[in-house]
């Protein structure tokens, strides 16, 4: 009987029975940490690839096809990823081909998958469900973007080989194509194109007979009119004041004071339907005359308002109208009450020659001022020029460029393009 009772009081063999039961899921409590922390950065890592996602696909024109939407998730997913979707990975991630679903000026992509367990197997759970969508929207702003382009003589100047009005022509081409691309429709965008020197022009033909507008010789006769511009009289000059009398009228030359001919300002029109107009006024730019960049930023609010001279801006409150001024050296010459004064003429004093410098950047200055309460102002300067004064004319101090490098036009152009389009996830 002592034996017996001896063997039934017996426990020395119960912990290493007991602890054989407890530690299969003590094991897969302390593993599952593992596990949860490979399942969170795959969650993480799918969360980007879809943002990516969304935001290529908005990027495209609406009317993309399914199968090209399909096609740039997928690739979005696998890129980050690095394998093939519907596979499962050496790391036991596996992805399903991810989804786009449109819903009106909206693209919704979803993408699941799962994270093998390595510890929670131990419990009977073989994978960890991960998942993510991301929303964005396409672009139904309707905008409008005034290219005020220097088309002076110092644009002749070579610079790595190649004249710097190439390079211009090259990087305004570039931003009217790439624009169109990315139009919505015939009214998401439209954009007006204004060369000037120390004069700008209109078509003559399409504003002959226009009321808006005087020539500084009274003996002018409209049937010769070239379509040729200068600033405004008096307080007038550097507004976009309306036309209400003969004083504030816009000032017309006969014909140029410059050598050479400039092209016509190119109205707001769609980019979509207009571009191939718009390239062609583009290339007919060359090099002529002195700098009077107040002039080319009046005009080119002009062309963003309703009002005459044009009237092809829509003037409705929810459009988003942006400028963008390009220079290349300070200005030199503006017209005062129709005479020409230039910094650059012969016999004048230096101090006379400060002067005109000084208030012509008045001038600008308060242009800069009119343009900014319509407008988002882009300035950029290319090797020379008045640093301080075309910042001030931006904006903000981000939308001011200063370009060293002629060939890095295109760039900063591009820069701008992005940054009026920018596209957000939306959730």
């Amino acid at each position: 009987m002592g034996v017996f009772r001896r063997f039934k009081t017996d426990q020395r063999g119960a912990t290493a029975i007991i602890f054989g039961f407890v530690a299969i899921p003590l094991v897969a409590l302390a593993g599952a940490a593992v596990d949860y922390s490979r399942a969170s950065m795959a969650q993480t890592k799918i969360q980007v690839a879809i943002d990516q996602a969304a935001l290529a696909i908005v990027k495209l024109p609406r009317t993309a096809s399914q199968e090209v939407i399909d096609a740039i998730a997928k690739n979005a997913v696998e890129s980050v990823f690095g394998f093939e979707t519907g596979t499962r990975s050496p790391s036991g991630i596996t992805l399903q081909p991810p989804t786009a679903e449109r819903t009106g000026s909206a693209v919704t992509v979803r993408a699941t998958g799962t994270s093998d367990s390595a510890f929670m197997q131990l419990l009977g759970i073989a994978s960890t469900p991960i998942g993510a969508s991301s929303q964005a929207l396409w672009s139904t702003k309707r905008i409008e973007i005034a290219l005020v382009l220097d088309n002076t003589g110092s644009m002749n100047d070579r610079e790595s080989g190649k004249h710097k009005i190439e390079e211009l022509i090259n990087a305004a081409k570039e931003f009217v194509s790439e624009a169109k691309r990315k139009a919505v429709d015939n009214d998401s965008i439209k954009i007006s194109i204004v060369p000037f020197d120390t004069e700008v022009r209109v078509d003559p033909d399409a504003n002959r007979n226009a009321t808006w507008f005087r020539f500084v010789d009274s003996s002018t006769v409209r049937a010769n009119w070239t379509g040729y511009l200068i600033d405004r009289f008096g307080s007038y000059a550097g507004t976009d004041s309306p036309v209400t009398g003969e004083a504030s009228k816009h000032p017309a030359l006969k014909s140029t004071r410059e050598g050479g001919s400039l092209p016509t300002i190119t109205p707001l029109a769609s980019v979509k339907t207009n571009s191939a107009d718009m390239i062609a006024r583009i290339e007919a730019m060359k090099p002529r005359g002195l700098t009077n960049i107040g002039l080319g930023v009046t005009w080119g609010l002009a062309t963003l308002s309703a009002s005459a001279p044009f009237s092809e801006a829509s003037g409705e409150r929810h459009v988003e109208r942006y400028m963008i001024v390009f220079t290349d050296g300070d200005n030199t010459a503006y017209h005062k009450d129709g005479v020409l004064l230039s910094s650059l003429e012969r016999g004048l004093s230096r101090a006379a020659k400060d002067k005109i410098v000084a208030d012509m950047n008045t001038y600008t200055k308060l242009a800069c001022d009119e343009a900014k309460k319509t407008a988002s102002v882009y300035t950029i300067r290319l090797l020379k020029g008045d640093e301080n004064l075309l910042r001030s004319c931006a904006s903000t101090p981000s939308n001011y460029q200063d370009v060293q490098n002629p060939a890095d036009l295109t760039s900063a152009f591009d820069r701008i393009l992005r940054d009026i389009l920018a596209t957000r996830i939306t959730s």
